[in-house]
């Protein structure tokens, strides 16, 4: 028990900040607790005067006034628990609101390296699902659980006001619960943790078979993949069935106890005490009246403390999200004047959990307007470049500057607005074209969305569509060409109206068409902005007025084409049988 006191005080440290501007709901819960406590409390004593002076003494005059006092507890009570819900269906949709508002705030906050360890069913269940504990943890673990403690302390204050002999004796089977409880949740948890272990594992593999449903049809693994199925839920359901024997143990210990040694113990006693004329027939019954209240309210709470353990991993996950720390403190700046010029200056990175840099003391400088290209075998730290300039990741050492001020100080909202970047594979919504497109900007006007659809060469497509800018994509743009994905990032891109644009690898996908047409809709993006073009192929970086050659982290070449072709080893490896092709196929 102590340690779900402890567990409760820990959880309210942490939702205090959530719950702060919502005292006055708070106080009002306890409010209709204590009447409804105080109203649960004088029901018993009817009974003891409708047994004691109306069936026993025989004074009927007050059967009256005694069924007038049951129906109004009643009318009182249920008016009131009315209430309760009311009000607690409003407060605690606020509060799963806010927690998953910041939730997902945190999310969106979280850098690159930590979220691609992350899994996403795993994400979107601490969202969806694990947030609702917090609803039972305030409702139950918290308010109900005090509600019933002060309830059974009360039920055992008049207990001993009504015969202290007979309320010692019942209160020596009170701690047992609690020594159950606290064996059973102990076990019940451990069975809760693998349970979420398991249940994320099978999301994880289920939703990759899901997208990878062609490549099992092709590879005919159809009864391979439904056997891991049948595995998968045979572990969980081997859990689960551990779980409900460890509530079903606890429930019957209780029903022994309570029905068979504790309840005919009492009887047995109090009839000697009859005898002895120590205490009425009436007296003995609303003894067991609020006996019963005192064990109702042990009962719960010890059922709480046992499903508290149940509810643990799911609050811990979320807690896990709630409270985390940035491991960079953000910066605040946002300048009015933005000068679309980058300089890296001695920058060393390396990704956690690898003690190899994938870059190494690397400085250079990109003038505004210039256009840049960026060559390099596999792994030489392109991409990670890349996301160092949109501040997806932050120097171990050295400093990355953007218009003249260090990438960490300046806001993340002022970087990416100014900063924009079209990929290799490029996130597209299962949305309408539109709503794809004011994803980058929300204002925009029918004439600017159609003004960057004509200039990334997809505006004539889209409207060839029988829905034309309505018409829903699928999921990552699944009813899309490769070239026309990329042509609909371009022109996203081009709403934003960013003054850096980075191009990774951006046609390395595609075919000999498409990439001409993504090449003349990056010439209409790339107008009096700073570009910076991540590429393998030779055709994207002819155009560049300087290309960098990244090798092992380090810049092992600069210059023009012509100034590296037949110069520079790494460079010649890269591109010296495309540029054969190309002198061929020109010819």
């Amino acid at each position: 028990m102590k340690s779900t006191i402890a567990k409760r005080i820990e959880v309210v440290k942490a939702l205090r900040p959530i719950v702060k501007n919502m005292k006055n709901q708070l106080l009002l819960f306890g409010t209709l607790k204590i009447c409804l406590l105080v109203l649960g409390l004088t029901a018993p004593y009817l009974y003891k005067l409708l047994v004691d002076e109306v069936l026993t003494k025989g004074r009927f005059s007050l059967l009256r006034w005694i069924c007038a006092g049951y129906i109004t507890i009643f009318i009182i009570s249920s008016g009131l628990m009315f209430i309760q819900r009311i009000k607690g269906n409003k407060f605690f949709f606020k509060l799963l609101f806010d927690i998953r508002y910041r939730i997902w705030n945190n999310y969106l906050k979280m850098y690159v390296y930590k979220y691609s360890n992350c899994n996403i069913g795993d994400l979107k269940n601490r969202v969806d699902d694990d947030t609702n504990a917090f609803e039972k943890f305030l409702g139950q673990h918290i308010i109900d659980y005090t509600y019933n403690w002060v309830y059974a302390v009360l039920n055992g204050a008049v207990l001993l006001f009504l015969n202290w002999k007979l309320a010692l004796f019942g209160f020596i089977m009170v701690p047992f619960p609690f020594l159950m409880s606290n064996w059973i949740g102990k076990r019940v948890q451990n069975a809760n943790d693998k349970q979420k272990v398991l249940w994320v594992k099978y999301e994880k593999w289920i939703y990759s078979c899901i997208q990878g449903w062609k490549e099992i049809k092709t590879f005919t693994a159809e009864k391979v993949s439904s056997m891991n199925f049948t595995h998968h839920w045979k572990e969980i359901g081997k859990n689960f069935f551990v779980v409900q024997m460890l509530f079903n143990i606890s429930r019957t210990f209780w029903v022994i106890k309570d029905v068979f040694i504790t309840k005919v113990s009492l009887y047995f006693i109090g009839g000697v005490l009859i005898m002895n004329g120590e205490i009425t027939i009436g007296s003995l019954l609303v003894f067991m009246k609020y006996y019963q209240g005192l064990f109702d309210g042990v009962s719960e709470v010890n059922r709480l403390d046992i499903d508290l353990y149940n509810d643990i991993p799911s609050i811990d996950r979320v807690l896990e999200v709630l409270i985390q720390k940035d491991e960079i403190k953000r910066g605040t700046l946002r300048p009015e004047r933005f000068m679309p010029g980058i300089e890296f200056r001695n920058v060393t990175f390396a990704y956690d959990g690898n003690n190899k840099d994938v870059l190494k003391k690397l400085s250079l400088e990109i003038k505004p307007d210039e256009r840049i290209a960026i060559v390099g075998r596999s792994g030489s730290g392109k991409t990670t470049l890349v996301k160092l300039i949109l501040g997806l990741c932050h120097a171990r050492e050295g400093n990355v500057i953007i218009s003249g001020i260090d990438i960490k100080e300046l806001h993340p909202s002022f970087l990416h607005h100014h900063v924009g970047a079209v990929m290799q594979d490029n996130y597209l919504f299962n949305l309408s074209i539109r709503e794809n497109l004011l994803m980058a900007k929300p204002t925009a006007t029918e004439a600017e969305i159609r003004k960057a659809c004509e200039l990334a060469y997809i505006a004539e497509f889209i409207e060839s569509l029988s829905e034309g800018y309505e018409t829903i994509i699928g999921e990552k743009g699944i009813r899309l060409s490769g070239g026309q994905k990329q042509r609909l990032s371009i022109a996203r891109t081009f709403l934003a109206d960013p003054k850096i644009i980075i191009f990774d690898e951006a046609t390395s996908a595609l075919d000999h068409e498409s990439e001409k047409v993504i090449h003349k809709a990056i010439e209409n993006i790339s107008r009096n902005r700073t570009v910076i073009i991540i590429a393998h192929r030779l055709s994207s970086i002819l155009s560049a007025n300087r290309v960098l050659v990244l090798d092992n982290g380090e810049i092992v070449g600069e210059g023009h084409h012509s100034d590296l072709y037949g110069k520079n080893g790494v460079y010649d490896i890269l591109f010296k049988q495309q540029y054969e092709i190309q002198k061929l196929t020109a010819s």
